[in-house]
């Protein structure tokens, strides 16, 4: 990836139990409601649009797919943010949440679990086996 691209699918693990902090945050960031019609299925997922630049990007949230975190995922390299690391930046940033990201992009040999935490106390790397 170079410097002036972007990922096109980026995740982030938030330290919450709900969806709420992740929905108000979009909200902000992008100067816009939250869609009324979200899919869901079950509480465990919602799925729904929100306009930028000229198109819409596909958001989903997942409540607890991990003991004590939600994940937020954008699939779509027209997002504000470049990456896993920025988008967790960004949030914990704006939110004062505990956030974890992969340490970057995947490729052949690299470790799966290997994590980086964003916290109001700094960056940290770390393995993160559930």
């Amino acid at each position: 990836m170079t410097a002036d691209s972007h990922q096109t699918d980026i995740e982030i693990y938030i330290k919450t139990t709900t969806a709420e902090p992740l929905l108000a945050w979009l909200a902000q960031c992008f100067a816009s409601s939250i869609p009324t019609e979200i899919s869901s299925q079950g509480q465990k997922a919602l799925r729904f649009e929100i306009p930028h630049s000229g198109s819409m990007l596909p958001i989903t949230i997942m409540v607890q797919p991990v003991r004590g975190f939600c994940s937020l995922n954008i699939d779509s390299d027209n997002t504000p943010w470049t990456s896993d690391l920025a988008l967790a930046q960004a949030f914990s940033r704006d939110t004062g949440l505990t956030v974890r990201c992969s340490d970057g992009l995947w490729h052949e040999g690299a470790d799966p679990d290997a994590w980086i935490e964003i916290s109001p106390q700094g960056e940290k790397h770390f393995l993160w086996k559930d």
